[in-house]
């Protein structure tokens, strides 16, 4: 959707932190029902752990994965 990112990278005392966001199967059935088709869900494990070492790369310390249900 136009305006959303995968993920942010935060700084908090001096700690980079990545922040990924996901959707569930529930989730997307529930904003394709209410927005329209458009969307698509990729693997959850293999696509948070790709963009946790994408954040990682830019410098992440930590990062923390966001489930919306």
């Amino acid at each position: 959707m136009p305006g959303l990112r995968n993920s942010t990278i935060i700084t908090r005392h001096g700690i980079r932190i990545g922040v990924v966001g996901v959707l569930t199967q529930p989730t997307l059935s529930y904003i394709t029902a209410a927005l329209g088709n458009g969307l698509s869900l990729a693997p959850l494990a293999p696509a948070l752990q790709a963009e946790a070492a994408r954040l990682r790369a830019e410098g992440a310390t930590v990062v923390i994965g966001l489930a919306h249900e």
